[in-house]
């Protein structure tokens, strides 16, 4: 029993070091290499390594060279089966005000390796969605709008 309990607190050690310095810098820049194909830049950065979490602060989107939104922070935490991306006082450009609100308080994405085919994400603010060619994709719920792609 001892022995047992010996390898079992010697992998969760394994599993704790192994969050704690994967190089999340490292994938932070993957991160955005696979986004400048889309066209897409993260601009004005200051990243910030934590224990199990990647900080990113004073983020500006643009998007073919064109500032969209502004982002006060960024906390991507990437758990055993699960990651959490938290971002903090997201405001749009003003010229984008018709298909997003201006001003977002807090934004939570939640994905888990358990349900893989789910992404949770909660929004500190309420907003109707004026777009109709957005609408054709999105079903309504009991929680909110839901968007079902099937392979």
């Amino acid at each position: 029993m001892k022995i047992i309990l010996k390898y079992i607190s010697v992998f969760i050690l394994f599993i704790y070091m192994l969050l704690i310095f994967l190089p999340k810098e490292n994938l932070y820049y993957f991160a955005l290499e696979k986004l400048a194909e889309d066209k897409i830049e993260l601009t004005n950065i200051k990243v910030q390594d934590k224990y199990i979490s990647l900080v990113l602060e004073n983020t500006n989107i643009k998007y073919e060279k064109i500032k969209v939104a502004s982002i006060e922070n960024i906390e991507i935490k990437s758990l055993l089966f699960q990651t959490n991306i938290i971002i903090d006082n997201l405001k749009v450009q003003k010229s984008l005000k018709k298909f997003l609100p201006y001003d977002m308080k807090s934004i939570k994405i939640t994905h888990s390796i358990l349900n893989p085919l789910v992404i949770d994400i909660k929004l500190s603010k309420q907003f109707k969605i004026k777009n109709k060619e957005l609408m054709k994709y999105l079903t309504k719920t009991e929680d909110g709008y839901r968007y079902e792609y099937k392979f």
